[in-house]
């Protein structure tokens, strides 16, 4: 009995059964985590850049002082994350080296 194969049916099997396929789909795999990565980073550094273009932007047409006040600005946002950064990184150390028995609580910032 032989069975008659659809167009689907080649369609994966060229896909899936030969290098050309198998090599494509890897390239798709690449594409989808560098755009990952891109969206990762533009969502992570994106209000920071942005800052600091208002900074250069601010110096270029001559507003010293504006500029000046936006990097200290920019500073200050970036010491909170950091700290927020630390505090969160302490209590998971804490979590995680079985010392969460009785200690909720500990880490967290206001």
């Amino acid at each position: 009995m032989k069975f008659r194969k659809t167009r689907l049916v080649r369609t994966l099997c060229r896909l899936f059964g030969e290098e050309k396929g198998q090599a494509m789909m890897e390239y798709v795999v690449l594409a989808v985590l560098i755009v990952a990565a891109a969206v990762f980073a533009v969502v992570k550094f994106g209000g920071a850049i942005v800052r600091q273009f208002g900074v250069a932007e601010k110096g270029a047409v001559g507003n010293e002082a504006g500029a000046v006040e936006l990097q200290q600005q920019s500073q200050d946002t970036a010491n909170t994350d950091v700290t927020q950064g630390q505090n969160a990184n302490a209590a998971y150390s804490t979590l995680s080296e079985g010392g969460g028995e009785g200690g909720e609580g500990e880490g967290s910032s206001d």
